[in-house]
């Protein structure tokens, strides 16, 4: 039987809507196919953008704790090294005294007990402190060193080469390879 051709061109009306939207469906599936791997592959970028991110902190880091372990291992080994740097300090204040009495004793009696004895004493001092770091910082007749001399005066002396040391004021001493306290001393110009 024939059909009508109203209802043959309905039917093909629907074959081709038909068709449309499968082709519709086959693109949509298709672009959400390309947006999901888009997608992916951003998520994908940004983890490795956020892992990398975590590497240089983690090498930061390291390099920090690595310098921390070596700043505190010096400070600890300066401890141990210049540990009676204080009380050597202190004592060179009855240091000084000793040598002031000593240098104002008069030349005749020098041989008595009491001025030996002072001697004594003094030497044995000096020995004790040596035994634990300190050092006489050798002034006179050396180029004047500001990291180890203090200049407390300048004057032009004959037949002495400009900023020798010429006079020692007070001696200066040091603590293994530290500087506790420079020598007072007078400069040639």
């Amino acid at each position: 039987m024939a059909k009508n051709p109203k209802q043959k061109e309905e039917k093909e009306d629907i074959q081709v809507e038909e068709d449309i939207q499968e082709e519709t469906i086959e693109e949509v599936l298709e672009n959400e196919s390309e947006d999901t791997e888009n997608e992916e592959l951003v998520e994908e970028k940004e983890l490795d953008a956020e892992e990398e991110s975590y590497k240089e902190s983690l090498i930061r880091l390291q390099a920090d704790f690595s310098n921390y372990k070596k700043r505190t291992e010096k400070e600890k080994s300066d401890i141990y090294k210049y540990a009676s740097e204080d009380i050597l300090l202190d004592m060179l204040g009855t240091l000084d005294n000793f040598e002031r009495a000593l240098a104002a004793v008069d030349k005749e009696n020098a041989e008595e007990g009491f001025c030996k004895g002072m001697d004594m004493i003094y030497k044995s001092l000096l020995e004790t402190l040596k035994k634990y770091g300190l050092s006489e910082i050798d002034a006179l007749n050396a180029t004047f060193d500001p990291n180890k001399h203090h200049a407390v005066m300048q004057a032009s002396v004959d037949d002495v080469e400009s900023d020798i040391v010429v006079e020692v004021f007070q001696k200066g001493y040091c603590v293994k390879d530290k500087v506790i306290r420079p020598s007072m001393v007078k400069v040639s110009q």
